[in-house]
């Protein structure tokens, strides 16, 4: 999708999900920005600008009035060592394990799982 895209989808998108069921949660995740991006500026500026029209559009939903949309930054999802992917993009297990524990970590601070009693 380019930023256009997101921009005329998310909405109607969203208030389609909600009229078939209004209590599920939606959560929107960022695009991470891949490896490649260090040298791709144009990939890079991409990204950052489809990013940033989600979340415009996310902040348009909550000040008008949506229900259960959450919002999520990708940064750091697969931690800061470059070992999280084979090549940039595809993930390794550790990136796999790691953006899984990151999303999980989300979840529990929006409110969306209960946490497990330690």
């Amino acid at each position: 999708m380019n930023a256009e895209q997101v921009k005329n989808r998310t909405i109607p998108l969203v208030k389609t999900l909600q009229k078939k069921r209004p209590n599920t949660p939606i959560v929107f995740v960022e695009n991470f920005l891949r490896e490649s991006s260090a040298l791709d500026v144009k990939g890079k500026a991409l990204t950052n600008e489809k990013n940033a029209t989600l979340k415009a559009e996310y902040i348009k939903m909550i000040e008008g009035g949506f229900k259960n949309v959450f919002y999520i930054s990708s940064e750091n999802a697969t931690g800061d060592d470059h070992e999280g992917t084979v090549d940039g993009v595809h993930f390794t297990d550790l990136g796999f394990i790691r953006y899984a524990d990151f999303l999980i970590d989300q979840f529990f601070q929006l409110g969306l799982i209960p946490k497990e009693a330690e």
